[in-house]
């Protein structure tokens, strides 16, 4: 598993309603992953625009999932960096790529489990 450090995470990818993508999770997935804790997921460019959900998992994790453009998802694990230099800078713990609907809550459950 690969770690990186991004002063900014770029966000991009499709318009989606983030209530489908937590329909997708489930609410069971939900409530395990962040407590159903979450909001939507705005692109780093135009914050107007939706493109997934954000569940936070932790003190300073949160699981991304974001619709690309070849309608599949992409799930992060992100942690902020609270201390130091590099403070406020997002660290993606897990990524995958090429998530369709059916895998997603697998995928969002296995990211938000760091221990």
């Amino acid at each position: 598993m690969r770690t990186y450090t991004m002063a900014i995470i770029d966000r991009e990818g499709r318009d989606c309603d983030a209530h489908e993508v937590i329909r997708q999770i489930g609410r069971m997935n939900t409530y395990a992953i962040s407590g159903g804790v979450w909001s939507p997921l705005r692109d780093s460019t135009d914050q107007t625009r939706i493109i997934g959900a954000w569940l936070h998992c932790g003190t300073s994790r949160a699981v991304e999932v974001v619709l690309d453009w070849d309608d599949t998802y992409i799930v992060r694990r992100v942690r902020r960096i609270t201390r130091g230099v590099d403070r406020n800078n997002g660290v993606v713990e897990f990524e995958q790529k090429g998530v369709y609907c059916d895998e997603l809550a697998e995928v969002a459950y296995r990211a938000s489990c760091w221990r």
